[in-house]
């Protein structure tokens, strides 16, 4: 259990010091970068702030596939950050549709340290 323990705290620790190397930039201001600007990563984008923006159902999207709409889970538009992010300012009023891009960056990036830790984990 030590040995996992101290795995885990180390793979975090040089994870996290990679992110800052590599991605400082990004962690300064997630909001002014994007992964990709072309093709399906910015489809991906535009789509999450389409459909926290406008869409008023949880489950469907109207950017695509008009006048029908499409299934969000089918769009690539990352449903549990966009709906959990529409859910927050249905409840609390907090408006976080100008953060969108940058919410996606950071998800990207912290999933890269629980990617990592769970790897070691396996190992250990």
């Amino acid at each position: 259990m030590k040995i996992l323990l101290k795995g885990l705290i180390t793979t975090f620790i040089g994870g996290l010091l990679m992110l800052f190397i590599f991605y400082g930039n990004i962690l300064r201001s997630p909001n002014e970068y994007y992964f990709s600007a072309t093709g399906d990563g910015l489809k991906a984008y535009a789509g999450a702030v389409y459909h926290v923006e406008y869409d008023t159902s949880m489950y469907r999207m109207d950017a695509m596939n008009y006048p029908y709409g499409e299934m969000i889970n089918f769009t690539g538009s990352q449903p549990i950050i966009t709906n959990t992010i529409k859910r927050i300012d249905t409840l609390t009023g907090i408006d976080f549709s100008d953060s969108i891009v940058g919410i996606m960056n950071l998800f990207m990036l912290v999933s890269i340290l629980l990617g990592g830790s769970l790897f070691i984990s396996c190992f250990l």
